[in-house]
């Protein structure tokens, strides 16, 4: 496995954690208290676990960061390497984000776990200072990464916010829950198309921005693989319709459990292709548009 491998995985597995614990855990902040205690319980088995790999491939960015440069393993424990790196704009942006990583720690042994999402979200937008974002002119460079933060931040807001979703499909089954499981399930429903409206147009400047023209290059690995990153994401915005319009009604109007199953599987499949997407950023993130 090469550096650049490894890189794009680590990568993979922090902006994946960060999505679950600032996508769900920030739904669940917002519900009403009658079903937040118990979303927030489902949700907490999986916190310790994104917590963990988002400390730890924080902790391993910066020297696998070294060897990327290098194209070398052992620049990964060099001090001189790993002192180079410290110096460019993409080491201060790890670093930053090994600092807040800390603090995320932090914030979980300490049971804040309303604070939790937050500082996941300010990681996130940590994620528009690595990476192509910070090409280009001083005023360029926080255009760029200031439209690449509001891409992220709704891309990972809808992408998160599927997992709470599903929960609180099941949970809208309790005679108990169901009014505050329907409420937040409205509430993930308007901010969703606040999300889904930024990620198209945050992702189209973001396109233009980067590589000055439709993506059509064939020749191009970054371009091949921005291009199947948009159209998963457009098979997400289907999905995402389909749910909304066409089997949310039904689950109304019918007494069946088919209309929930599918909506629960339409969610699954959004959540599927949301990864994928995450991977092909994680991957062509490392690579020169040109």
């Amino acid at each position: 496995m090469t550096p650049e491998q490894s890189l794009a995985i680590c990568r993979f597995l922090n902006d994946g954690s960060l999505t679950f614990l600032w996508g769900a855990l920030g739904l669940s902040a917002l519900a009403d208290p009658a079903v937040r205690n118990q979303l927030s319980a489902r949700l907490q088995i999986a916190v310790p676990i994104a917590v963990g790999l988002v400390s730890v491939s924080a902790i391993a960015s910066i020297p696998l960061q070294a060897a990327l440069i290098t194209d070398q393993w052992r620049s990964a424990v060099d001090p001189d390497a790993l002192s180079l790196v410290s110096e460019t704009r993409v080491g201060e942006a790890l670093t930053a984000r090994l600092v807040t990583s800390m603090v995320l720690l932090a914030a979980y042994v300490a049971k804040a776990n309303r604070v939790i999402p937050v500082i996941a979200g300010v990681m996130l937008t940590e994620l528009a200072c690595v990476g192509h974002a910070v090409e280009g002119s001083i005023l360029e460079g926080l255009l760029r990464q200031a439209i690449d933060a509001i891409h992220v931040l709704s891309a990972t807001a809808w992408l998160g916010g599927l997992v709470a979703f599903i929960l609180l499909l099941q949970m809208a089954k309790s005679h108990e829950l169901k009014k505050a499981a329907v409420a937040a399930m409205a509430l993930f429903s308007r901010l969703g198309h606040v999300a889904v409206a930024l990620v198209i147009v945050s992702g189209v400047v973001n396109t233009w921005l980067i590589v000055g023209k439709v993506p059509t290059d064939l020749s191009s690995p970054y371009e091949v693989k921005l291009l199947c990153k948009t159209a998963a994401v457009a098979a997400m915005i289907v999905l995402a319709i389909l749910n909304r319009y066409v089997l949310v009604p039904a689950l109304r109007s019918r007494r069946s459990d088919l209309p929930c199953r599918l909506l629960v599987l339409a969610s699954v499949g959004e959540i599927v292709l949301g990864l994928i997407a995450l991977a092909l950023v994680a991957s062509f993130g490392l690579e020169d548009p040109a």
